[in-house]
């Protein structure tokens, strides 16, 4: 399916997602001009921190195939545990950390990376941290989406007779994936942890597929969006649901 794109250039998929995800990065980035965006995937992000004045390195073993020429930004297509350069002011790695291995060498190629001072900036989520209950939420949305023609039925893995945790497991054990407890640990071992927070994260896997589903629609995206955000947060904020985000913030010494 083509995908569909927003203003500026970005997915519809990635509108909500990246707007959480700046509101957590930019503060931190002000007043830090070189960035380095580890697995940068299509680039919505390092555009983003590019036109709002970063000097952006944009890395991933897969880029796009026409990659947008955007002031201050560099693609690499390469990866991060070979990757040489001038050490950064800032490190980001929003979804890809956990994909890297051997973590600890991942962690230590970004210690080596960052100028004293620099900052490590972790947007991930914690693989071990739904229980069944949110499991069963995460799979039932999913499904009243289906039925509403608002998500792909292919998207929806497992089926309904499985039990909801195992079914999660199931979902992700295609691949070695690094645990939550254990990027932070790493990080921590390397580095000055200076915040380690949990939220909001199914969200996002949830905006993906009901983007593919509505297509062009702008407006219903981005209502659904707002309601799928909102939806979780809040059940994670009265203790119904487990926060699987995790976010990290840490500082070479």
């Amino acid at each position: 399916m083509r995908m569909q794109y927003h203003k500026h250039g970005v997915p519809l998929s990635a509108t909500r997602a990246l707007g959480e995800t700046r509101a957590f990065l930019e503060p931190l980035l002000q007043g830090r001009r070189r960035v380095l965006d580890v697995g940068c995937g299509q680039g919505e992000l390092a555009q983003a921190l590019a036109w709002a004045g970063h000097e952006v390195t944009a890395l991933d073993v897969k880029l796009p195939m026409a990659p947008a020429p955007v002031p201050g930004l560099t693609w690499h297509e390469e990866g991060f545990l070979t990757f040489e350069s001038e050490p950064f002011d800032a490190i980001l790695f929003v979804t890809s950390l956990h994909h890297l291995s051997p973590l600890a060498d991942a962690v230590e190629q970004a210690r080596r990376l960052l100028v004293p001072g620099g900052l490590l900036l972790v947007e991930e989520f914690a693989l071990e941290a739904p229980d069944a209950t949110t499991a069963r939420w995460y799979y039932g949305v999913q499904e009243l989406l289906a039925a509403a023609g608002r998500y792909p039925p292919e998207r929806i893995t497992g089926d309904a007779s499985m039990d909801p945790l195992e079914r999660w497991r199931h979902a992700h054990e295609h691949e070695p994936l690094s645990e939550g407890r254990r990027m932070r640990e790493e990080v921590g071992r390397r580095l000055e942890l200076l915040d380690a927070r949990e939220g909001p994260y199914l969200y996002r896997y949830l905006v993906a597929g009901v983007a593919e589903a509505v297509g062009g629609d702008i407006q219903l995206m981005e209502s659904l969006s707002a309601q799928l955000f909102e939806a979780e947060r809040r059940d994670v904020a009265s203790g119904v649901l487990k926060p699987v985000g995790l976010r990290l913030v840490a500082r070479k010494p």
